[in-house]
């Protein structure tokens, strides 16, 4: 599979890079950060053996602006957006550029899989959606009443990917 992670400088984006890169699939990462990742030591899925041959692709993009977003993703990719301000200090104190990264680079990211007809979006989203007096554990039926700017975010760009669903495969995962 050709995988393009979104974010995937951060991380649980290298982490879930090389997992992924170590099955065998073609992974490109797509982030604002400078990639640490400058290969993959991975383990071949028909021989075990371990290589560097599945090598990690990084490119530089800015998923605030829409260009840089649609120009690297791809027809039939896996797209994977695990890109947010995720720091609940920073998004309080910066919230134009947290809905800025949160809310437009996920819409941003939505439109050009949907017009570049991407195979599936996964979007990583957060339990900081729902209320503080959720009850433990927290299923789905809880209300989504985030008390947070980081909070509030992550479930605006879940509503705007859901308003758009029946276009792409989605999944949303509140990690």
């Amino acid at each position: 599979m050709f995988i393009k992670i979104i974010g995937g400088a951060g991380f649980v984006g290298s982490h879930l890079s090389r997992k992924l890169a170590s099955q065998g699939h073609h992974v490109t990462i797509l982030d604002i950060k400078k990639n640490r990742i400058t290969g993959a030591n991975v383990f071949s899925a028909t021989s075990g053996e371990s290589s560097w041959y599945n090598k990690i692709e990084y490119r530089g993009i800015d998923i605030t602006n829409y260009k840089d977003v649609y120009w690297n993703i791809e027809k039939g990719d896996y797209v994977v957006n695990v890109a947010a301000v995720a720091m609940f200090a920073q998004a309080e104190q910066d919230p134009h550029t947290t809905m800025a990264i949160n809310v437009t680079g996920a819409a941003n990211i939505m439109k050009a899989c949907i017009e570049n007809k991407a195979a599936k979006l996964i979007y990583t989203s957060t339990g900081s959606v729902y209320s503080t007096d959720a009850k433990v554990p927290i299923d789905e039926n809880q209300p989504t009443e985030p008390n947070s700017v980081y909070g509030m975010s992550k479930l605006w760009a879940e509503r705007i990917q859901q308003h758009y669903a029946d276009k792409i495969p989605l999944t949303i995962l509140r990690l």
